[in-house]
């Protein structure tokens, strides 16, 4: 693992290299754990019983059967209900367990860092999609509450209209919800969501939240985003604005330039004030605008699959933004009473 770059994320040497690492450290636990090791991890358990257990079944599978999404797997496993009742608990008990610890050790862990945050005045801001994978425990434990088919195929799936960033608009693939299911239950699946996020955030975004109010559907047979319609939601709205000078128009930037009266020859930075002098009760700043960074070191593109969520900060740019920039943040979060 050392020997992965330092600077980017590189997802798929992780995946390849994380699991020997971790089942080694699962069987050192297994053997030697004190009684009060043991006891957590069993408590973790059951406090977490609700999602855990059909997560770590779920994923137990997926390594019996290669990685497969579980729309491949037998007939008889492609149900969460039907594999409740099966031998399948018995049979990868020691998968399970593991997938389990898995867990309970990244919440020890996690948690460990968010008090070590929180004491020093630090909060942590989380960032959920709207929706899920299909190939998800998600899916696969909760099919009904989502627009599927008797099959337990999708009738419909996500994705945005075409725009400016596509021509095709963007197919995500993602199931929809099934609105009046959920409702039905009283958002439950949800609030069960919500509560596990706030037990590892202190702030939670939930990503195109423009969902709640209208929902792009298209066809689970489209190739892109052409053919779609418009549907009500549960009913919130959110509109999110992403703005490029750079590849702006003239007048584009003219009227930036005129909108903020500056000169426009550090954008990052004007950006940074006006975010800081709007009367919103928070306000984000990228890291890479703080760095003044190109579009080089942008954490996601719409409509990519691939090339996501690479760029990394280093710790000497963190330096140097405090040795540099840090003066002038705390002289904006005065100013403007943040």
């Amino acid at each position: 693992m050392r020997r992965l770059p330092a600077d980017r994320v590189d997802y798929g040497a992780q995946w390849v290299l994380r699991w020997p690492i971790l089942r080694k450290a699962y069987r050192a636990f297994a053997a030697d754990a004190s009684r009060t090791d043991k006891a957590d991890f069993a408590a973790f358990r059951k406090n977490h019983k609700d999602w855990l257990e059909a997560y770590a079944r779920f994923t137990a599978l997926k390594g019996k059967y290669d990685g497969s999404s579980w729309q491949l797997w037998p007939s008889g496993l492609r149900q969460y209900s039907k594999v409740r009742k099966s031998s399948v608990k018995s049979e990868l008990s020691e998968e399970i367990d593991a997938q389990a610890w898995f867990q309970f050790e990244f919440f020890r862990q996690w948690l460990e860092l968010k008090s070590y945050a929180n004491t020093r005045g630090v909060q942590i801001f989380g960032d959920i999609p709207i929706f899920v994978a299909m190939d998800s425990s998600d899916v696969w434990t909760h099919p009904t509450l989502f627009q599927m088919d008797d099959d337990l195929r999708p009738t419909a799936v996500a994705g945005v209209p075409p725009d400016y960033f596509a021509a095709e608009g963007q197919l995500w693939g993602n199931p929809l919800y099934d609105w009046d299911r959920h409702h039905a239950t009283n958002y439950e699946w949800w609030l069960s969501r919500l509560r596990a996020s706030f037990q590892l955030f202190d702030v939670v975004r939930i990503d195109h939240f423009r969902g709640f109010d209208e929902y792009c559907k298209i066809p689970a047979s489209a190739i892109n985003a052409l053919d779609y319609k418009w549907v009500k939601g549960p009913g919130l709205a959110l509109f999110e604005a992403i703005q490029w000078y750079s590849k702006q128009s003239e007048p584009v930037k003219d009227f930036f330039r005129q909108y903020l009266r500056v000169p426009g020859d550090a954008v990052p930075w004007d950006m940074v004030r006006a975010g800081y002098a709007a009367p919103s009760r928070l306000f984000i700043v990228p890291m890479q605008d703080l760095l003044s960074l190109g579009s080089e070191s942008r954490m996601n593109m719409p409509g990519q699959a691939v090339g996501n969520w690479h760029w990394r900060f280093m710790r000497e740019r963190l330096d140097q933004l405090w040795n540099e920039s840090g003066e002038y943040l705390r002289l904006l979060a005065k100013l403007y009473e943040r």
